[in-house]
């Protein structure tokens, strides 16, 4: 199953931002993907962010503000927080090390993905956040459930308005 992407957007926290996909001194690139439980506009599940942030001394402080900037772009977009059911993230943590001296030790032991909703594997980090509204209606179903649900969706609308191979 191919599902398109939503809202793609870039966001910097430096007024001198160039565009330049590579980390700068002060700054890490992240490219993140949301995934929500239930079907967005036009069919798609997901949405892509692209942001740089100012590189903060500690993890905490680092995913804190990714979180916000986050919020930020789904009230933007009007997208439902409360049923995004995963964050899959990527930036170059080794650089986030060198520049702080600090470990990147939750983003590493989570492989950079952040999950919501009534799963019994969450963690603290992932529970917090819950309580600000990220996946807080989040029924996770199983894969069989949720590709069900998928398909019921797509064909009670239009099928050119979705790009969608099943």
């Amino acid at each position: 199953m191919v599902l398109t992407v939503k809202n793609t957007e870039t966001v910097t926290q430096d007024h001198n931002f160039k565009g330049s996909s590579c980390n700068s001194p002060n700054l890490l690139s992240f490219d993140v993907l949301l995934t929500f439980e239930e079907i967005l506009e036009d069919g798609e599940t997901q949405s892509h962010l692209n942001a740089k942030l100012k590189i903060e001394s500690s993890e905490r402080s680092q995913l804190n503000k990714l979180m916000q900037t986050i919020s930020g772009f789904c009230l933007k977009h009007d997208l439902p927080l409360n049923k995004l059911a995963k964050i899959s993230t990527c930036a170059d943590w080794n650089f986030w090390e060198t520049e702080t001296g600090n470990q990147a030790n939750f983003i590493k032991a989570t492989n950079g993905k952040i999950y919501f909703g009534n799963r019994q594997d969450l963690n603290d980090f992932e529970k917090a956040w819950m309580k600000f509204g990220f996946g807080a209606n989040v029924q996770c179903m199983n894969m069989d459930e949720w590709v069900e649900y998928v398909i019921s969706k797509v064909s009670s609308d239009t099928p050119s308005a979705h790009h969608i191979e099943v």
